[in-house]
Parts: structure tokens; sequence; C-alpha cells
């Protein structure tokens, strides 16, 4: 049995053209967040967001909870159920946390 040696592989360096430098925005700073000092950040939400013209009161706010991510709901007086904020970066509808 012949052990892999790194030596024995050629690269083409046209493949190699998708290697960049991260700059700056490729760096996003993590940090762990107390749900009652959320809460209370989320306590300034006082209207829907939901449609430009709503602007009734939010009666509740929803947490809800998919492997790391959390996101927030608000919910106002007129039953408007609102996404407010994610704890990670999303692309598309797919969370990146469980990624980094």
């Amino acid at each position: 049995v012949s052990a892999f040696s790194p030596e024995d592989v050629s690269t083409d360096i046209g493949e190699l053209s998708f290697i960049t430098e991260p700059s700056p925005e490729d760096y996003v700073y993590e940090c762990i967040v107390s749900e009652s000092c959320l809460d209370d950040l989320l306590l300034k939400f006082k209207t829907c967001k939901y449609l430009p013209t709503c602007d009734a009161l939010v009666i509740r706010n929803e947490k809800s909870i998919a492997g790391t991510l959390l996101t927030v709901y608000t919910i106002c007086e007129l039953n408007h159920r609102c996404e407010l904020w994610w704890s990670q970066l999303m692309i598309g509808n797919r969370s990146c946390g469980n990624l980094l």
C-alpha cells in the first residue's frame, strides 16, 4: 500500500481561479445574546411591519427555533404575523449558522 503524497497531484492554475483572499465583508462578528435582553429590544417595535399601510399595535412576539436559527415574529391587533428578526444570516430561505 502506498501513501498519498501531495507532490503526486498536479493542479492546473485555472482550477484555482475561484480562490481569493477574504475581504472585510467576509468576516461576521458572532455573539451570544441573552433572551431577556432580546425581549427588551423587541419591546421597541410597537407597530406592525407586515404592510406599509398597517399601523396596528403589536400585541405579542413569537419565537421559533430551528436548529441554531432563532426567528422572531410580531403579531399585531389585526393578526398580521411578520418575520421581524433572524439570529443568523440567511441565503434564500436557509440559515448559514450550521454551515459556519
